[in-house]
């Protein structure tokens, strides 16, 4: 898709998250870190999965790194640009606050086109897709043991599914409201 490789051109850091001694987060130094990054010349900056501190940080950590984060966007179309060049995945995590509805039912629209899961101000696991990976097995851990519930055979079992994870009621489309 040369339009997804024309939007993230240029160079998108896996910024570490800094530690104080005793484990916390120093938040307002990774703040300072992304706003040093993006003036230095970079196009965003990518964090929460690829250095490996994510595991060891609570859901409200994680939210706050997001927060703390640089966005590379700088309006709600532009975002809306961004999620309609994104190829398939498994997940989409949006993150709005009261007042951004309608701009949140745009961008759960767009990504129900792409991503299996599409999660409201909240964060997905930390799992990899590979042929390596094999979650499942036998009843009770899971109902199809032919399939496993992630890796690269895990999307055998699966049609077309959408997940609305933590979404408000008022911003469940149409088609995902059970009659």
């Amino acid at each position: 898709m040369a339009g997804y490789h024309e939007l993230f051109s240029g160079v998108w850091p896996a910024s570490t998250i800094p530690f104080n001694d005793d484990g916390n987060v120093l938040f307002d130094a990774f703040a300072d870190h992304c706003v040093w990054l993006v003036d230095s010349g970079c196009r965003g900056v990518v964090v929460n999965g690829s250095l490996g501190e994510y595991e060891a940080l609570s859901a409200s950590e994680r939210r706050r790194v997001v927060e703390n984060t640089v966005v590379a966007t700088t309006s709600e179309s532009e975002m809306a640009a961004v999620a309609t060049r994104l190829e398939g995945s498994l997940t989409g995590t949006i993150h709005f606050e009261p007042g951004d509805e309608g701009w949140a039912r745009q961008m759960i629209e767009t990504l129900a086109r792409r991503v299996g899961r599409i999660i409201a101000n909240g964060f997905p696991t930390g799992v990899r897709v590979s042929t390596a990976m094999h979650h499942g097995g036998p009843f009770p851990a899971t109902t199809a043991s032919q399939y496993t519930s992630v890796g690269a055979r895990a999307v055998d079992r699966f049609l077309r599914p959408v997940c609305l994870q933590d979404m408000p009621d008022d911003l469940v489309p149409d088609w995902a409201r059970v009659s």
